[in-house]
């Protein structure tokens, strides 16, 4: 009988802290999305491109792709492939 009314005591004292949200994955409350209009003042250059292939490199997450420029929707259209990475 003492084991259970310790395992109910523990349950009790740990509760507030495994019913926190985790901090890791939560964003901070003063964050806020930027909206497309603003991502768009942002960026440079815009393109619409096909995707031709992507760069090979021993970590996989320093993968790029190599895209073909088709249009320029803002900035100018850059000439020959190009390779896009998460880094850019």
């Amino acid at each position: 009988m003492r084991h259970y009314f310790i395992a109910a005591l523990t349950a009790i004292a740990l509760s507030p802290i495994l019913a926190a949200p985790p901090q890791a994955c939560s964003v901070v409350s003063s964050y806020r999305v930027p909206t497309n209009l603003e991502l768009v003042e942002k960026a440079p250059l815009i393109l619409r491109a096909r995707v031709v292939g992507e760069v090979e490199v021993e970590d996989a997450w320093d993968r790029a792709l190599v895209v073909e420029p088709l249009e320029a929707l803002k900035g100018t259209l850059p000439e020959g492939r190009i390779a896009i990475s998460r880094n850019a």
